[in-house]
């Protein structure tokens, strides 16, 4: 998978999946331009809770962008990057930051694969996300799994912080999951 070439080794993971009742090359298609990626008042919800310390204490940045997009728009709008693509298979996104800093997340813009895999920035981890299908059958299996590393200096703060976001986190994957989930199955009947 293009995720265990992107970020092997890693210090947190979360996974979870969904079955569709649809192609993988239609899940594929569907994940990319038709899904809205954020259009879930409570997915935008949890992200403003996210971005409140921020906002009220350091003035602080965006880190979803407000308006429901599909993916591509999410690329384009957001602070992550498309690291890699293996058409109908798998997309992975990545980002880097201070993700545990609640005042100042410093998210960076990653260009492409390359300079994510380089990047070394003093007191920044890497995130990654990633999309991937499986066929099953007349079905298709698809799954989000995201993977954290940071400097281990960072270690203690890094799990305070997942002790509290990794909750809402998984909370807005499955809804995202469920979202596609019913837009193709509704898409296809």
């Amino acid at each position: 998978m293009l995720i265990d070439e992107i970020m092997p080794e890693y210090q947190v993971r979360a996974r979870y999946y969904t079955i569709i009742h649809a192609q993988k090359a239609d899940v594929f298609e569907g994940l990319l331009h038709s899904v809205r990626f954020t259009d879930s008042s409570i997915i935008r919800g949890l992200v403003r809770l996210r971005e409140l310390p921020s906002k009220i204490l350091g003035g602080g940045e965006e880190i979803v962008p407000k308006e429901p997009l599909n993916l591509s728009g999410f690329l384009e709008k957001s602070q992550f990057s498309l690291l890699g693509r293996k058409e109908n298979e798998e997309i992975v996104l990545g980002v880097a930051g201070r993700f545990w800093d609640a005042i100042h997340p410093s998210m960076t813009k990653i260009s492409d694969l390359e300079e994510f895999k380089t990047f070394n920035e003093e007191g920044f981890g890497k995130g990654v996300m990633s999309f991937s299908l499986e066929s099953a059958g007349e079905q298709t299996i698809i799954s989000t799994e995201t993977r954290v590393c940071f400097p281990a200096e960072y270690a203690t703060r890094f799990k305070m912080y997942w002790l509290l976001i990794g909750p809402f986190s998984a909370v807005i994957r499955k809804i995202f999951l469920k979202n596609i989930k019913i837009a193709l199955e509704k898409k296809k009947s």
